[in-house]
């Protein structure tokens, strides 16, 4: 609200305005550096790839906007010498941040950046203190106009929508749907502001009022005291001196009497108007003897909190239910060594009684009496704090879900370089095994070695999946049958010889429903957990291993939100030491492991399970309790389909070709001479290439049966743009795609446009031998 200017003289009013433009000054100041946190904001974005360029250029411009404008802004300020003129103004430089808010929000990602609309809310709330009410609500409608004109202007295509998650995709109904919930708070933020600011000035305005009169009313009453006390001295005068004037003067003292019944009268209604107003506000409202401590007054919202009128008893039993005072009370801080008051104590703390939380306001007042007594207002605060915990667990997961994206990213530039090393390792082993005779003294050691590349592939393919940008080849499966083929395993007979003293229970639904998954994987992630589980019972236990059917239609509120929708439910729980509270969160972190690593696990364990759910879009829950063991459920999408039936694999006979012609376009010397290898071993005629500049020069002039393209190809065009290119001169031509390292869109594209087929990398006999005899038929 503007208060009024003084009207005294010109000191005065240069002191105002002075005043006004300090306040207006220090508000520019809060407001360039929010926006120069939005923008290091948007730079630690784009530092980490999170958003592209355009993003980070756009952000860049509005915040240069939102801080250009307050020079000038303050410059015209500074020379407005009139109240209402200043609040027009400010108003109109708040509708153009509005602008430059929004300008942020549209390059983040417009709908996509609905969490970045409390920037309004912080305006509103700003503009609601400082200023009338039917301002608080013209910022509320213009920030809501203009957010919905862009929302509604992008989702239409009338202006480009900047998307920082390109998969990132929502319908009109959602839309609708956000923009009503965002409007509707913003309007509801506008709505509490200015009421709580109307509501203040108001309260404060009676009060002011209230004490003129009750300072009017004491004057009138000393007064009459003082003029009866000339009468009084008139009247013993008069009787020494004229008895005669004796009635007159009993009836001017009577006159006397009633003017000073008539004044306590006055006194005693504004009383209890005062008492009136106290007991109208929604806070809590006390008085106490700052010697014994006994409650001088409360207001009625007090007494009914408390339980009744309280007055004369100790204000820590009735208020904390504690035998003596209080540890944190602030009465004996409130006046300094010579007895002034020390201003208003403000702290925060939680009632044990009616366990919510409070902020108190508390200062020392003179007491009808002349003492100096305790007063505090407590405001309830509960609310706010509960939307304070919910917006930092909020952000916790969100740095938990950035920082394991990262990681993936690592893990899979790693496993890239990885898989071209270990090609050698696993193609060639076969190859030679191949043409040895059986009683070869080679044989062992290249059984050795092709071994050993099989168990480092299988650690690449771990990485892979954490990097989540291998391609997920799935099929209908039922959880049950890779439960009972893990239990039936060697792998799982081999924990249990490592851990004697461990044993694994298997409660599975019969009727579980099916999902769409890679089985290998959902086995990977089974026996991951189990060996945890076992890890985590060092004196032996008892492990429980269930699948159920689950439908979520509410937040559970654990490790994920996981959204609604039928599951199949995976779970594994143990009987061992639990996780400790720091560890909690960076379980399904790359190489975090309490185990020694090299000998009892490699640190990708969970980090494995992680990426194998959020593949199947599923979502993790964690439970744990030191010393009482821990719980880990995996909510996969459940699938209403049936399972297929199995194929039998092929023999390698089966796999042999009649002499068609392969061309294998690989940068890489060792890739090239090892699936040429294979492929000869195979029956078919390969010939090889360094480039896809080279592979379109040969299909130029030669027609192949076959393509083998490499999608990863430095420097040059990659394998997805080879293959456009080769089907412009060969509109049929066949194709398979390799990698051991490959953005999934990638190949998505590439399989949608006409390639059969996608192999990973390092190959073997079986997984470049069975896609080349299905596409040659």
């Amino acid at each position: 609200m503007i208060p009024d200017p003084p009207c005294r003289s010109g000191v005065a009013l240069q002191a105002y305005y002075t005043r006004l433009y300090r306040r207006h000054f220090q508000g520019a100041l809060v407001r360039s550096g929010a926006s120069l946190i939005m923008w290091l904001f948007a730079w630690a974005a784009y530092a980490i790839d999170v958003i592209s360029s355009g993003h980070f250029i756009g952000v860049s411009l509005a915040v240069l906007y939102l801080i250009a404008i307050n020079p000038p802004t303050l410059w015209v300020l500074k020379r407005i010498e009139h109240p209402h003129r200043h609040a027009n103004f400010s108003t109109f430089i708040n509708l153009l941040e509005i602008l430059g808010y929004t300008a942020v929000i549209y390059f983040l990602g417009g709908i996509e950046a609905t969490y970045l609309t409390p920037i309004y809310a912080a305006l509103i709330t700003y503009v609601g203190a400082m200023t009338e009410r039917w301002r608080t609500f013209l910022i509320a409608a213009a920030c809501a106009t203009v957010y919905t004109v862009m929302v509604l202007m992008e989702g239409s295509g009338m202006i480009p929508w900047h998307r920082v998650n390109p998969n990132f995709t929502v319908t009109w109904t959602a839309r609708l749907v956000y923009l009503s919930v965002v409007v509707t708070l913003l309007f509801v933020i506008a709505y509490i502001a200015s009421y709580t600011a109307a509501l203040r000035k108001k309260n404060r305005d009676e009060l002011r009022e209230k004490n003129k009169e009750l300072e009017r009313q004491t004057q009138r009453l000393l007064l009459a005291e003082q003029k009866l006390r000339i009468a009084h001295h008139d009247l013993e005068k008069r009787v020494a001196e004229r008895t005669a004037e004796l009635s007159r003067i009993n009836k001017e003292l009577r006159q006397e009497i009633r003017e000073r019944v008539s004044a306590e009268k006055s006194l005693t209604e504004s009383h209890e108007t005062f008492l009136t107003v106290l007991d109208s506000i929604d806070a809590t409202i006390y008085v106490a003897d700052m010697q014994t401590h006994q409650i001088l007054f409360m207001n009625r919202h007090m007494k009914n909190l408390f339980g009744g009128d309280a007055v004369g008893s100790r204000c820590w039993n009735v208020f904390r239910g504690a035998a003596e005072p209080c540890p944190h009370c602030t009465m004996k801080g409130l006046l300094d060594g010579d007895d002034n008051p020390t201003g208003v104590h403000v702290w925060e703390t939680e009632n044990p009684i009616t366990l919510r939380w409070y902020i108190n306001y508390d200062r020392a007042i003179k007491w009808v009496d002349g003492r100096w007594v305790f007063l505090q207002i407590a405001t309830d605060v509960t609310r706010l704090k509960a939307l304070e915990k919910e917006r930092s667990d909020a952000e916790a997961k969100l740095h938990r879900a950035q920082k394991m994206e990262a990681l993936g990213l690592l893990a899979g530039g790693v496993a890239h370089d990885l898989n071209n090393i270990l090609s050698g390792v696993v193609s060639y082993p076969q190859l030679l095994l191949l043409d040895l005779p059986d009683d070869s003294p080679l044989r062992e050691p290249l059984s050795v070695i092709k071994k050993s590349g099989d168990k480092a592939a299988a650690i690449v393919q771990d990485l892979l999946n954490l990097a989540r940008r291998g391609v997920v080849t799935t099929e209908i499966v039922n959880l049950n049958t890779i439960v009972q083929e893990y239990v039936d395993s060697p792998e799982h007979e081999k924990l249990n010889q490592h851990h004697r003293g461990c044993v694994l229970q298997v409660n599975c639904q019969p009727d579980l429903m099916n999902l769409s998954g890679a089985p290998t994987q959902l086995a990977k992630s089974i026996m991951n957990l189990i060996s945890n589980a076992f890890e985590a019972m060092p004196e032996g236990g008892r492990a429980v291993l269930s699948t159920a059917n689950g439908y979520i239609d509410r937040d559970t509120g654990g490790f994920e939100n996981v959204a609604e929708g039928e599951y199949v439910i995976l779970t594994v729980t143990d009987a061992g030491l639990g996780i400790l509270p720091e560890d909690k969160e960076r379980i399904f972190e790359p190489f975090f492991t309490k185990k020694v690593l090299g000998r009892s696990g490699t640190g990708l364990g969970m980090a494995v399970v992680w990426g194998v759910v959020k593949d199947h879009q599923g979502f993790v829950d964690v439970q744990s309790r030191l010393g009482e063991g821990t719980t880990f459920r995996l909510y996969f999408p459940a699938s209403r389909q049936v399972v297929p039936k199995q194929a039998a694999l092929p023999h390698l006979d089966e796999l042999q070709g009649r002499g068609q012609s392969v061309l294998v376009v690989d940068d890489v010397k060792d890739q090239r001479e090892i699936a040429c290898g294979i492929l000869s071993k195979l029956g078919y005629t390969p010939t090889a290439v360094v480039s896809g500049e080279e592979a379109l020069a040969y299909v130029q002039d030669n027609s192949v049966d076959l393509m083998v393209i490499d999608m990863i190809m430095d420097p040059g065009m990659n394998g997805l743009e080879t293959f456009q290119a080769v089907r412009k001169i060969r509109p049929h031509q066949k194709a398979i795609i390799a990698s051991g390292f490959a953005e999934t869109g990638s190949i998505e594209s590439a399989l949608q446009i006409g390639v059969g087929a996608y192999v990973c990398k390092p190959y073997s006999i079986e997984q470049i031998g069975r896609p080349v005899k299905e596409m040659l038929g």
